[in-house]
């Protein structure tokens, strides 16, 4: 969209420019840059048209004048802040890095001054070196790079020289950075141009020795990587410098560095070693073949080498240039001889004797040249020797160190080598074919495992190279490629990824090598280095964010923002195992420290090898070393609630748990004032407030006894109030008061509140109250009754003598039985305790006659010895046979007796017939109506048997055929058989209407429940395809939502959905005759679709097995309809129930075979956590998976006695049966 030009007013390079840019549509002038002097007629647009690239040469004084306006900005700035304050603002930290920025800028004569689109000037660098002059610059195709050529003039030897060079910069972190030179020879001509290749921007040049000569064409495609070591060490290149941080010592934000390596010649390439000690060695390849080495001093502690007392080397002996200005700079460089023709672009130890680098010959093939440190005899310093070439077929783009003995290549086509040094048999290597990526890949990271070491165990043990390991000790590699791109991210030639944006390797953790990487997405991946992608664990991270360290050692993860900053983030799969290993090895300070920092739960530190803790809770206590810090982690112990679980599940085996780990940890500190909090949180970590309370009175008393120091505390141990304060500032103050009190400690209690933070009035108030009672038990009884303990206030008033208020207060609070019990225990020592207790029993018949339980009312009476009592509590609970034998053992008359049983027949009439008819003819000689009673309830044999015995057998029609002899007493009809008769009649058609509803609701609720499984089913599998990312939301969305409205399925229906209670006999229960007043039920809407519904329909279907009492009844009713000669009706009944009977059995089989998600078995917890143990998460989940298909307990037991229920009653008779 727009053009610039560059206008100079004279021709002298000094002369003052200006910059105008001009639109390209209607070629008008858009915007004029400041005049300013030195301006190049050298420009370069960013293909993303923000900014403008403009050369310029500057004069010494112009150089001067610009130096001493940084140094005045840098003063002006630091004018905010004190000398003597080191802690600043972030914004302050910001600014100074800026100014650090800023000033690393060395204030060469050739500079680049950048504009933007209207003309201001945004910013400059400079081009380091004397007598320079840029000729071209370029912008690569992403507006990431700029390509400059600069020509370097000289006089050697009365000659005119001139050199070029081609520098690649880089802006990040508000600071410039020379990333890459390459030089060419005396004389040569420079073009260079950036073009797109199928992997990236690429940078052509053109050369040539004189005007006349031919151009030699030559391409380089540029990949961005990062130079770190196995420790960690972060090396950033710029020129002539190297940027050293340990990022295991120190985070040091960039520009900024722990400490600078001056190497007085541009760095092509960066390699890592690491001595036999663990001393780090970074090795720079130079841009004229050399090659400078630096040795930290220890491991990888790279400031100490600013101590002074380190020796840095000959910077004259080895020809590198020094600034001795700058007292941070460390130069170690090694020249050897003979290898500036070959053009090196890679490097990489072996070790640490040996070197290997990757250049050209003449021929212009690749070839691998192998030099190795050597002393020399005289003792000087190493040297290098040559020991090998190898020519290789293809280009290499990536020379990686892997292990101590191999360096793997990657070749131009995709296809990877290693070059491996055999110490046993010399030092000649060899090349081998490896698993390539199929394409070239920008960044490369590789990981090797050793077999047969004992390296293999703490990396893990993991698979994934394929079969068994030699006998012999060989390395294998795990070689992982990233072509950034396409986002692919490789391990050894197999696609893992296809978003990936970095990525490196922990090879060192606790848990075995890990994966790390993130995406374009926005997400950090880690998963074990040869786990699946579906099981790596994700987290999400800032956008644009990239990996960047990994110390060794360390959980910790090193990621670079876009904006330049730091972070560092502890994934979980990295902490854990590491937190595991600490407790592995018993090292509890370790385990301490990684837990509090990365904020682990501290029931893992129990639970990881239980019941490991409690046989080592002193070396616990010794490895933490702090009270404090002991009692913070049996504080921060979960404590689910008692009434959570049952007494076999998860929550029961925690608390259990928690308590074995308080209890231990009590008794190891026990009386150990030094340890007064971990003994206090040991306490009210499991409710007993009060007993730690107690210890603290006695720590008082102590202090009391013993010399104290001016804060009322011995030496070096907590005194009493500071233990007091620890317990109210982990419980409530509330509860810590009532605990206090519920001692009987009311100087305990003053102390209590003498400490909370609230008016102490109310609480002193109460606190007289309680003192001015002088007898013990009563006070006792007192507090109790204010705390709402009534069971300990009940005991202490029967102890105190007042037993009226005693059994005053037990009958109100419900705590007669309690009472009963303490009258019981005070045989011997009361010579009242027999009217006491006969006090006691009416006290409690009476409650228990209040509260609708009969029969246990008259049974207390009965003990009490009130009878007449006892038989009305039998008469209200219609409890026919004890009412008799009572008012036979009071002697009562022939007319009450009739009269007590007409009452009790007349009661039980509606709900238990068959008693009802017993009492009638036992007591009242009702045979009539007991015959009638009988067929009521379906006892038909019975009534039958009364009938004919009495001989009253009076049918309505004929028994038998026409043909048959009629019975002399069979003329006429009687009223008691037309009854019977027509009760037979109306229970068979219930009976029948039953069957056939019953049978219908079995098949609709049946085809409801299978709709449900599929649709589940269904759901699981959808479910499984959106996690595997293989659906979107939407989909899922629209899938899974069913039908929205109401089931019409309620909690009533479990006494409305079947006819079984018409039938069922109600017999009586210990709580005696029900209340007359029925209880509102709250209708619970179940949302159909829903799991709820699922299970109600279970539920529902069990309901509709026929029970016991009708098989029982119908197969007697169908014996009489055949004996009155009804045979038709008897093999409809019979065949309508064998029907429900086929249908409910059925049904209850699928439900068996296919338990719906509420009704499937599991396993107890304790079982689950020895599986998990002893076989691991896998068997586990495959036992579970098991175990789920099987229906629980309940279900299958529910089942099984509906059918034998169905089968051992006989209601099948073999000659009505017709099929």
């Amino acid at each position: 969209k727009y053009i610039a030009t560059c206008v100079r007013c004279g021709e002298e390079d000094l002369c003052p420019g200006r910059v105008r840019i001009w639109d390209v549509e209607s070629l008008t002038l858009h915007a004029i840059g400041e005049q300013s002097p030195g301006t190049l007629p050298v420009l370069a647009w960013q293909p993303n048209g923000r900014t403008l690239c403009v050369a310029n040469c500057l004069s010494d004084a112009q150089v001067e004048e610009m130096a001493m306006l940084r140094l005045k900005r840098r003063d002006a700035g630091g004018q905010g802040q004190a000398p003597e304050v080191r802690h600043v603002g972030a914004w302050k930290r910001e600014l100074r890095r800026r100014q650090e920025a800023a000033d690393g800028e060395s204030a060469g004569p050739s500079r680049v001054f950048i504009y933007e689109r209207n003309g201001l000037q945004h910013g400059d660098f400079a081009v380091p070196g004397d007598g320079l002059r840029i000729e071209q610059m370029a912008w690569s195709g992403d507006s990431r790079t700029l390509a400059v050529v600069v020509c370097e003039e000289r006089e050697r030897h009365g000659e005119h020289q001139e050199t070029r060079s081609v520098q690649i910069w880089c802006r990040s972190n508000w600071k410039w950075y020379n990333k890459w030179t390459r030089t060419f020879g005396c004389g040569e001509k420079v073009l260079m141009a950036w073009h797109e290749g199928p992997g990236g921007p690429a940078l052509t040049t053109w050369t040539t020795k004189s005007p006349g000569a031919a151009w030699v064409i030559s391409s380089s495609k540029l990949a961005w990587d990062y130079d770190v070591s196995d420790y960690g060490t972060v090396a950033v290149i710029s020129g002539e410098r190297l940027m050293v941080t340990p990022m295991r010592q120190c985070m040091i934000p960039p520009p900024l560095c722990a400490v600078e390596l001056l190497c007085g010649r541009p760095i092509s390439c960066v390699l890592f070693s690491r001595m036999g000690d663990g001393r780090e060695v970074i090795g720079t390849l130079l841009d004229d073949g050399r090659l400078a080495v630096a040795t930290c001093p220890s491991a990888d502690d790279w400031e100490s080498l600013l101590d002074g007392d380190v020796d840095h080397g000959d910077g004259e002996k080895n020809g590198a240039a020094e600034d001795g200005t700058v007292s941070n700079r460390v130069v170690m460089p090694v020249i050897f001889d003979g290898v500036g023709n070959h053009q090196f672009r890679h490097a990489a130890f072996l070790g640490t004797n040996h070197v290997v680098f990757v250049g050209q010959d003449a021929s212009g093939v690749d070839s691998l040249f192998h030099y190795r440190f050597a002393t020399p005899a005289d003792g000087s310093d190493r040297e290098l020797h040559f020991e090998n070439c190898v020519e290789l077929e293809a280009c290499v783009s990536r020379l990686v160190r892997s292990g101590e003995s191999t360096v793997f290549f990657e070749l131009e086509d995709g296809r990877c080598r290693t070059y491996t040094v055999d110490g046993a048999a010399g030092t000649m290597g060899t090349v081998e074919s490896v698993s390539g990526f199929g394409v070239r890949c920008d960044v490369v990271r590789i990981a090797s495992l050793s077999c047969g070491t004992d390296e293999e165990t703490t990396l893990g043990g993991y698979g994934g190279f394929g079969g068994d390991c030699p006998a012999q000790d060989v390395q294998r590699l795990c070689a992982l490629g990233l072509d950034q791109a396409s986002g692919r991210l490789f391990r050894n030639g197999v696609l893992l990824a296809s978003d990936a944006t970095s990525m490196g390797i922990h090879a060192r953790s606790a848990g075995g090598p890990h994966l790390l990487y993130t995406t374009r997405t926005n997400l950090l991946k880690t998963l074990p280095l040869f786990g699946e992608d579906k099981d790596a664990m994700i987290r999400p991270i800032e956008d644009g964010c990239v990996l960047v360290s990994l110390p060794e050692t360390s959980v910790e993860v090193v990621m670079q923002a876009p904006r330049g900053n730091l972070e560092i983030i502890r994934p979980r799969s990295l902490v854990l195992p590491a937190v595991h290993g600490a407790l592995d090895r018993l090292d509890y300070s370790a385990a301490w420290r990684l837990a509090t920092i990365n904020r682990v739960d501290m029931n893992d530190l129990v639970n990881y090898g239980w019941p490991k803790l409690l046989d080592n809770v002193r070396a616990f206590i010794d490895g933490v070393g702090r009270d404090t810090e002991v009692a913070g982690f049996l504080q921060s112990l979960e404590v689910p609630p008692a009434s959570a679980d049952s007494d076999d599940g998860p929550v029961s085996h925690k608390r259990a748990r928690l308590l074995e780990v308080c209890k231990a940890f009590r008794d190891e500190v026990s009386g150990q004032r030094a340890w007064l909090r971990t003994e206090l949180t040991s306490r009210t970590k499991c409710g007993e407030i009060g007993k730690a309370l107690l210890r603290v009175k006695e720590v008082k008393e102590m202090d009391m006894n013993n010399s104290t120091n001016d804060d009322g505390e011995m030496p070096d141990h907590p005194s009493a109030e500071v233990g007091l304060k620890h317990v109210l500032l982990h419980n409530p103050e509330n509860k810590v008061y009532e605990a206090a009190l519920g001692e009987y400690e009311l100087q305990l209690s003053y102390m209590v509140v003498a400490h909370i933070q609230r008016d102490p009035g109310e609480y002193l108030a109460q606190l007289q109250e309680f003192a001015v009672i002088e007898n013990q038990h009563m006070r006792m009884a007192a507090i109790d009754k204010h705390l709402g303990r009534f069971d300990k206030a009940v005991q202490n008033l029967f102890d105190a003598g007042s037993f009226d208020d005693a059994l005053e207060l037990a009958s109100s609070k419900g705590l007669l039985k309690h009472l009963l019990a303490l009258v019981d225990s005070s045989v011997g020592a009361d010579p009242n305790v027999s009217q006491k207790r006969h006090v006691v029993l009416k006290a409690l018949g009476d409650q228990l006659s209040t509260g609708g339980k009969y029969e246990d009312a008259a049974l207390a009476y009965i003990a009490a010895g009130d009878l007449e009592q006892a038989l009305r509590s039998y008469r209200l609970a219609s409890a026919w046979r004890p009412a008799m034998t009572l008012a036979a053992r009071l002697g009562k008359d022939a007319a009450y007796v009739k009269d007590l049983a007409r009452r009790l027949c007349d009661d039980l009439e509606q709900f238990q017939p068959v008693e009802a008819a017993r009492i009638n003819l036992e007591y009242l000689g009702n045979l009539p109506a007991a015959v009638r009673q009988f067929a009521q309830g379906g006892a038909w044999r019975e009534a039958l048997r009364l009938a004919v015995g009495n001989r009253q057998v009076h049918l309505v029609g004929e028994v038998r055929g026409s043909d048959s002899p009629r019975d002399s007493q069979s003329d006429g009809t009687d009223a008691l058989m037309e009854v019977l008769v027509s009760v037979a009649s109306e229970s068979a058609s219930r009976l029948l209407e039953g069957f056939v509803e019953d049978a219908d609701r079995v098949e609709k609720y049946w085809s409801r429940l299978r709709d449900l499984r599929d649709k589940r089913v269904a759901m699981d599998v959808l479910e499984s395809e959106r996690d595997a990312g293989a659906l979107d939301d939407d989909a899922f969305i629209d899938t899974a939502s069913v039908a929205t409205d109401m089931s019409m399925f309620s909690m009533l229906t479990d006494a409305t959905a079947t006819s079984t209670s018409t039938f069922a006999s109600f017999a009586s229960t210990v709580g005696g005759r029900r209340s007359g007043k029925r209880q509102p039920k709250k209708k619970s809407k179940i949302r159909r679709g829903s799991p709820e519904e699922e299970d109600q329909l279970t539920r529902h279907l069990l309901t509709l097995l026929p029970k016991a009492n009708i098989c029982e009844e119908c197969g007697q009713l169908t014996e009489f309809l055949v004996y009155i000669g009804h045979e038709d009706d008897a093999v409809r009944l019979q065949a309508s129930l064998k029907g429900l009977i086929d249908r409910a059995t059925a049904a209850a089989d699928d439900v068996l075979a296919f338990p719906p998600p509420g009704r499937k078995m599991f396993l107890p917890y304790a079982v689950r956590e020895g599986i998990f143990d002893e076989a691991g998460p896998a068997t586990l989940l495959r036992v579970d998976h098991h175990v789920a298909s099987v229906a629980d307990a309940e279900l299958q037991v529910q089942v099984q006695e509906g059918k034998t229920a169905m089968s051992q009653t006989g209601w099948k008779w073999e000659m009505l049966r017709r099929t």
